[in-house]
């Protein structure tokens, strides 16, 4: 027997679909269009969401629409109020354009700096904020290089 916690699926569009006794597509237009859906199929639909407590799966939608809303950022020390302050400015100038904010700290570890910018870079971030840890930009140089927007902080560019 495993100590695992049970695995909880979530509701996906489909489950929503099938209760409610429309497509998949009708669904998404109540979800992105609603003014396109009739106000009693809206109304089924949503209560259908209600019921199921579905909750949209950003991931699929930004595979799907290929537009990504997140930017990482990697600070040296979260700990120390220079950097607090800091994410929280880029946090609430990304939610001005509805972005989110996914930040690290890499506590001066360039190992642990390469890690997550690999993250950022596997979760297809839009950009990344980096204030680098003394080791090589090499990592942050392959970001740009695979089109990923890189802006450092506290730190000059060689390039």
């Amino acid at each position: 027997m495993s100590n695992q916690p049970p695995t909880i699926r979530r509701p996906s569009v489909t489950d929503v679909a099938k209760r409610a006794g429309v497509s998949v597509g009708t669904v998404s237009n109540v979800l992105n269009r609603p003014e396109s859906v009739s106000e009693r199929t809206r109304a089924k639909v949503e209560r259908v969401i209600g019921e199921l407590n579905f909750v949209r799966n950003a991931s699929a939608r930004q595979l799907r629409s290929g537009e990504v809303s997140t930017v990482g950022a990697v600070v040296l020390d979260i700990a120390n109020p220079f950097f607090t302050e800091m994410a929280r400015g880029i946090e609430d100038r990304l939610a001005q354009d509805d972005f989110t904010l996914m930040l690290c700290s890499s506590d001066e570890n360039p190992e642990r700096e390469a890690r997550f910018l690999r993250l950022f870079e596997e979760r297809g971030v839009r950009g990344v904020i980096a204030t680098p840890s003394h080791g090589s930009l090499d990592s942050l140089l392959r970001l740009r290089d695979h089109g990923i927007e890189v802006v450092l902080l506290d730190h000059t560019s060689p390039v």
